[in-house]
């Protein structure tokens, strides 16, 4: 096992001992921790090799020159890094620290905390306190005071002398050692434990005791001090400090591990112990090796008479074992002696034996013959039968066969069937609903129709009696003006009843008669040009019923009554221009055409709604006609369209 590492940056190297290429190097170590997550589910692990490789790829390109886990928990793992160059710590550290990584199989991100490790050494004032306090110890002797430095952990090849090689093994040199550590000041004594073969049968000394595993490789060494100021120097020297020794252009580093002395390992006393306990080690072993040479006589001499008496015993077992030849020939001869008379009884009765057995097998030999054609003919007639079975069973399969395709056409046909009856009983029921709508519609439009004209009718007949009533009053009027006319040609009163009548504006009283047959003259003109009394029936109809007072020669010559004629022709058009029994007929006829024209536009647009045209219709009564569009203002239309 290898105690050194290789080192490719040797910059910040401090001379030690150059003939043996032994130099100083600062430690460069972080501790880095990582927080790991909490394990739900049994069984998973974290993997340590993984952290340490998502660690090494946070760094790159800087890598590191050891990385090991120094411990491991559920809760955290903390790694223990070194690298070459104790200049790159804080660009190292600024990576590291508070930055977060993701192993494979959890969602969790893991932090990474990172700080410089705190080597550990001893201090002056550790040293100083310890051999103070120390009851045992005596600041006069050396070795009880501090001037020992104890170092373990060094590479045995680097302190080897290269003249003095032998059995091919690299062990260190007591010279070379003190010479290294000269360095520092002069060097009392020095102590190698592993140069010692006698230190680990010591009981009461210090020094290597134990077996481990590399110590040939490496070992560990006492150097003393003749001054106090060298040990310090020493000390402080190697704080923080590894051992790095050169190669032409390779470099390797060994991480010593360095303290005072403690067991005074090199004082006087330690060292007479050590010389006693050599000297009886040594007076041991030459009595045991006393004692091995007789043994070793003895046990020479009992194998010599162990051989006497082998060979007594071998002469006489030689002569028993001849005795014992010669008897077995013997009984060997008169074996084969009654072989040869059992060989020809043998052949006597193999001859006897030979010829029964060939009458036998003429008889074996017939009865197998007969035995397999009596088998063969069972097999044929077992064969003919299951050939007849087959051939039934495929009969029976192809007609299964044939039913369930049959059965299966069949079903094909009931569901045709019964999709078509499926739709056209929804088609029939389809009819029959909208049928039902539409009887509900026309009785529904018809009662409407039936209210709107009885409510026209009680309006006409209102209008009717209204318009009766001043026809009457406009007659009794007329008798009365004619005599007035006579006596003063007043015309005031004439208009203010003709007003009344008709509602027409009053003609005023200033203008001249003669100005005044011409105004009528030409009102009368305007009418006729207007066509208001086109229809020759209607001024009849009125000059019947409105005025049966009047004679006819009367109401020709009298412009007033002329004028009047004319403005009531003009406001009752269209109540007596056609029978009634036409005008009813025509009004039904276009409610019928209105109803169906908005049950074809509910049926196709949903029910939209629809204005429905004011319709002229007439009573039956045959005096009065509604009026179209515009006279008729009173009919509300609004409940006719809402249909």
């Amino acid at each position: 096992m290898n105690v050194y590492q290789a080192c490719f940056d040797t910059s910040d190297a401090i001379e030690l001992f150059l003939p043996q290429n032994l130099y100083l190097k600062p430690i460069a170590r972080l501790n880095i921790s990582v927080q790991l997550p909490l394990l739900k589910v049994p069984g998973k692990s974290i993997s340590n090799w993984e952290v340490m490789e998502k660690v090494r790829n946070i760094i790159k390109p800087d890598e590191f020159s050891s990385l090991k886990v120094s411990k491991s928990t559920l809760e955290f793992v903390r790694l223990e890094a070194e690298i070459d160059n104790r200049g790159k710590i804080p660009n190292l550290l600024s990576k590291l620290d508070s930055r977060t990584i993701k192993l494979s199989g959890f969602t969790d991100v893991l932090k990474v905390r990172a700080a410089e490790a705190k080597i550990p050494y001893p201090t002056r004032h550790m040293w100083d306190s310890y051999f103070r306090d120390s009851k045992h110890m005596n600041d006069i002797k050396p070795g009880e005071r501090p001037d020992t430095v104890h170092i373990c952990n060094l590479p045995s090849k680097w302190f080897t002398d290269k003249l003095s090689k032998s059995d091919g093994r690299d062990m260190p040199s007591d010279y070379i050692f003190k010479k290294v550590f000269e360095a520092f000041g002069e060097v009392r004594v020095v102590d190698i434990p592993m140069l010692d073969p006698l230190r680990n049968e010591m009981k009461n000394t210090s020094g290597i005791s134990t077996f481990y595993f590399g110590q040939d490789h490496s070992f560990e060494g006492y150097v003393q001090f003749k001054e106090y100021v060298c040990f310090v120097k020493a000390m402080t020297a190697l704080k923080g400090m590894k051992l790095l020794f050169k190669d032409g252009d390779k470099a390797w580093t060994a991480n010593i591990k360095v303290d005072f002395d403690k067991t005074k390992h090199l004082s006087d006393e330690s060292i007479r112990k050590r010389a006693l306990e050599r000297e009886k080690i040594l007076l041991e072993r030459k009595m045991l090796k006393e004692e091995e040479e007789r043994k070793l006589k003895e046990i020479e001499d009992k194998k010599k008479e162990e051989e006497c008496r082998k060979l007594m015993e071998e002469e006489a077992k030689a002569a028993r074992e001849k005795q014992l030849i010669e008897e077995r020939q013997m009984r060997r001869e008169n074996r084969r002696k009654e072989r040869e008379m059992l060989k020809q009884k043998q052949l006597k009765q193999d001859e006897k034996n030979v010829k029964m057995s060939a009458e036998q097998m003429a008889l074996v030999q017939e009865s197998r013959r007969v035995k397999s054609m009596r088998l063969l003919g069972y097999l044929l007639e077992k064969a003919k039968v299951r050939m007849e079975k087959e051939l039934i069973l495929k009969k029976k399969e192809e007609l299964l066969r044939r039913i369930e395709e049959e059965k299966k056409l069949n079903k094909e046909m009931e569901i045709a069937n019964t999709k078509e009856t499926s739709k056209l009983a929804l088609i029939n029921k389809e009819k029959e609903l909208r049928g039902k709508l539409l009887a509900r519609y026309k009785t529904f439009i018809q009662k409407k129709l039936e209210d709107e004209e009885k409510k026209i009718n009680k309006l006409i007949e209102a209008k009717k009696k209204v318009l009766m009533s001043s026809v009457q009053e406009y007659a009794v009027v007329q008798s009365e003006t004619t005599s007035e006319m006579a006596e003063g040609n007043d015309y005031s009163e004439k208009y203010t009843c003709l007003e009344k009548a008709t509602g027409k504006p009053k003609i005023s009283s200033k203008i001249a008669p003669q100005q005044e047959e011409s105004f009528l003259g030409k009102g009368l003109n305007s009418l006729l040009d207007k066509n208001i009394m086109r229809d020759h029936q209607a001024t009849s109809n009125i000059r019947r019923h409105a005025f049966p007072v009047l004679s006819p020669s009367d109401s020709d010559s009298d412009p007033l009554a002329e004028k009047y004629m004319s403005d009531l022709a003009e406001g009752c058009h269209g109540y007596f221009g056609s029978s009634p029994e036409n005008a009813l007929h025509h009004s039904k006829q276009r409610g019928k055409r209105i109803q169906m024209e908005d049950l074809s536009s509910s049926c196709m647009t949903g029910g939209t709604k629809r204005r429905v045209i004011d319709s002229d219709i007439s009573t039956s009564k045959g005096t009065v006609s509604a009026k179209s569009h515009t006279s008729v203002t009173s009919v509300k239309p609004s409940k006719m369209h809402k249909i």
